[in-house]
C-alpha cells in the first residue's frame, strides 16, 4: 500500500519545498475517496534525486523530518517521508550501492565498473530504452508535437504583436 513520486530533478529546479506539498496532496487525494478515513492514507514518499545539491551542504541524501516547534525531540509523524538524493555530493552519507547509483545517473557513463544491483539495473533500463526504436519514435512523435505547439504559439504573438504595432501607427 506504500506510495512512491520518484522524480529526476535537473537544471536547478526551484521551490522544491512546495512541489513537494503539490505531490503530496496529489497522492492523498487520489487515494482517499471522499468520505473515507484518514487512518487509511497509506505511508507515501517523495523521492527526487537532483543533478545538483538544492541545500548546498554537500550531502549525499537529505531527508525530510518534521517535529513540534520548541519540541525537537517529539516526532510528527504524518507518513509522509522526503528524501533528497544529490548527484553532486561531497559526504558519502549513504551506501555504496545508492553512492554508485548516482555516480551513475552524473556521469552517464556506460563504461563505467558498476558492483551494486541499483546502478546496474538503472543502467540495464537506460540501455534497455535507448535500444527500443517505438521508444524513439514516442519521443520523436513528443518533440515534433511540442515543435508544432511552440510555432503555433509564436504565430499567435507575433499576431498579436503586429496588430498592437499597426494600432499604434507602427
Amino acid at each position: 500500500e506504500t506510495r512512491y513520486d520518484i522524480e529526476m530533478q535537473t537544471g536547478h529546479a526551484y521551490d522544491l519545498e512546495r512541489r513537494i506539498r503539490f505531490y503530496q496532496s496529489s497522492i492523498d487525494r487520489d487515494f482517499l475517496t471522499s468520505g473515507g478515513a484518514y487512518k487509511d492514507l497509506p505511508l507515501s514518499y517523495i523521492i527526487f534525486v537532483c543533478d545538483y545539491d538544492y541545500f548546498g551542504r554537500g550531502l549525499a541524501r537529505y531527508e525530510r523530518v518534521s517535529s513540534i516547534k520548541d519540541c525537537p525531540d517529539l516526532p510528527y509523524e504524518a507518513g509522509t517521508p522526503v528524501i533528497f538524493f544529490n548527484t553532486r555530493y561531497t559526504v558519502q552519507n549513504v551506501s555504496r550501492d545508492i553512492r554508485e547509483y548516482l555516480d551513475y545517473i552524473r556521469t552517464n557513463d556506460d563504461q563505467m565498473p558498476l558492483e551494486g544491483d541499483l546502478a546496474r539495473t538503472a543502467r540495464a533500463l537506460v540501455h534497455r530504452v535507448r535500444n527500443d526504436r517505438t521508444m524513439e519514435v514516442r519521443y520523436m512523435t513528443m518533440q515534433m508535437y511540442l515543435d508544432e505547439k511552440l510555432k503555433e504559439r509564436f504565430d499567435e504573438v507575433t499576431e498579436i504583436a503586429r496588430a498592437k504595432g499597426i494600432a499604434e501607427g507602427r
